[in-house]
């Protein structure tokens, strides 16, 4: 329009042929300068726009350009910008689809994780295992993984996939990991119960331009090897088996002090303090906590001992002239025989399981053993009772002598 103008003023009477030529020059580059500045933009929006593709599946991570930002007009720019826009972005969406298309090529420029917060470990774990899951893992070889637990900050493990090499820090030396699992997404990591440190540990997961990281806090739980009511029953029968044999042994002494070989006293004695002592420090021993070796034989020292009470029993019953080995005594001693057999089993599958599940098996037997040692001193008393009624006086003994 400005040059249609300039036209029609050289066409006017009395204007020199060197103005209407200036002014044509004129028009000519302004509308050189306005088509030079759309190119311009149009370059530029074309130079943003294919460097922000640049590599779509390069190694390091990228950000897509939103399409507000390709086609806003460059700031200061001159008049014209709304025609001018619009002009630019029917040009650019060509770059905008091409920008989709290797987003959704290359993915997510970020690993996801199964999040564990913490994991607990015990005494009676052998392996720890530490979880780490990532879930949205796309290699197809391990060349393209690779793969580094830290404990604080501190390296302990790293697997690289591309030199198919693993290595671990000193004092991890049984950590290690399942390497085909890791195109799974599982990079969890085992080591031995004896490298395993309660603390923080963090797994970092790259897959070429991706790449994750997770925490996972790694907890030790201390768990009794016998719940309280099972370790108070398991101290407490014996400890009243061993009451009933020394109340055995006050009848005998008492009611047979003149039938009764003071030998045979004095072996029961000795036999009764050995009994308590055993009971008395396997009890200490015993007490309430996570399994140990320590626990373990003072479990032994309580339940093995036991045998003895049914020897004991058996020697007081012959030496007793009212009790003798009747058909009630020898019941007696079976039942206690088939206590210490229940209580001996228990001990065994109990001393072979970090956390027994043979507890009750146990106390059972030696419940069965405190019950025969009652049932022992409740027989010899009513015998020495009738014993000492149907005797006769002792001047009627000597005058028919």
């Amino acid at each position: 329009m400005r040059t249609t103008r300039v036209s029609r003023r050289c066409g006017g009477a009395g204007e020199g042929e060197y103005a209407c030529a200036a002014s044509a020059r004129w028009g000519a580059s302004v509308r050189s300068g306005s088509s030079g500045a759309r190119r311009s933009r149009s370059s530029r929006a074309r130079g943003r726009a294919s460097r922000a593709v640049g590599p779509a599946c390069d190694r390091r991570r990228h950000r897509v350009p939103t399409v507000t930002e390709v086609f806003a007009p460059d700031e200061g720019g001159g008049g014209g910008g709304g025609s001018i826009a619009a002009a630019e972005g029917a040009e650019m969406w060509p770059l905008v689809v091409l920008l989709l298309l290797s987003s959704a090529c290359c993915g997510s420029a970020q690993l996801t994780f199964n999040p564990v917060k913490s994991i607990e470990y015990t005494t009676c774990n052998e392996t720890v295992v530490i979880p780490c899951f990532v879930t949205n893992v796309e290699a197809d070889s391990l060349r393209e993984m690779y793969l580094k637990w830290k404990f604080g900050k501190d390296w302990i493990f790293i697997y690289d996939g591309d030199r198919d090499f693993s290595n671990h820090s000193r004092g991890y030396s049984s950590a290690n990991i399942v390497k085909f699992a890791l195109l799974k997404g599982i990079a969890s990591l085992r080591m031995n119960k004896k490298d395993a440190v309660p603390g923080n540990y963090t797994c970092e997961v790259t897959e070429l331009s991706r790449e994750g990281e997770t925490y996972i806090e790694l907890k030790y739980r201390e768990v009794s090897w016998f719940s309280t009511n099972e370790n108070i029953l398991i101290i407490i029968f014996p400890m009243l088996a061993v009451l009933l044999f020394w109340g055995q042994f006050g009848i005998v002494t008492l009611k047979y002090s003149s039938s009764v070989p003071k030998e045979k006293s004095i072996f029961l004695f000795v036999a009764g303090i050995v009994l308590t002592a055993f009971v008395i420090i396997g009890a200490i021993l015993l007490v309430p906590g996570e399994y140990s070796a320590k626990k373990a034989s003072g479990l032994g020292l309580i339940v093995v001992p036991t045998v003895i009470l049914i020897l004991l029993q058996y020697s007081m019953f012959m030496i007793s002239p009212a009790v003798g080995l009747s058909s009630f005594s020898i019941a007696i001693l079976v039942i206690q025989l088939l206590g210490f057999v229940l209580s001996v089993v228990g001990l065994s599958l109990c001393v072979s399981a970090c956390s027994p599940v043979h507890g009750p098996l146990l106390i059972s037997g030696l419940g069965v053993v405190a019950l025969a040692e009652l049932l022992g001193l409740v027989y010899m008393k009513f015998n020495a009772s009738d014993q000492r009624t149907i005797q006769p006086p002792r001047h009627l003994k000597n005058q028919r002598e």
